[in-house]
């Protein structure tokens, strides 16, 4: 024969093992029943079909031979093949980069130095 406390021990496990079922109950549940809904919803579209536009037709586009050619050459300051030229552009490029390298905001030992504030020379 069970004691009251085995009993009620008893009862706790069941009820704790029937929650869970509950839950799991009530997931599927509402996953049908959204299911259900977006199915209507198709069955009614398919009840009552959209008119579909009629197509259009495209005509081909036709150039006429008075239209001037592009001109594809690169001007004379953006040619690479140049040693000179790009040299300077390199040049021109690595001076941006060191003065924008120069506007960073600093880090490490060297925001340090820059916030430390400058010995006056005697």
């Amino acid at each position: 024969m069970q004691t009251v406390t085995e009993k009620l021990d008893d009862v706790e496990l069941k009820l704790k093992r029937w929650h869970t079922r509950l839950k799991r109950a009530s997931t599927e549940i509402n996953k049908l029943t959204k299911r259900r809904r977006s199915l209507m919803v198709a069955a009614a579209q398919a009840i009552h079909p959209m008119k579909l536009p009629e197509p259009t037709i495209i005509k081909p586009v036709v150039i006429s031979p008075d239209v001037v050619a592009l001109d594809t050459t690169i001007p004379d300051f953006l040619n690479r093949a140049n040693p000179v030229i790009a040299e300077e552009m390199t040049r021109k490029r690595k001076e941006a980069e060191a003065e924008a390298r120069r506007q960073m905001p600093l880090t490490g030992r060297a925001a340090l130095e820059a916030i430390k504030p400058k010995r006056k020379k005697k």
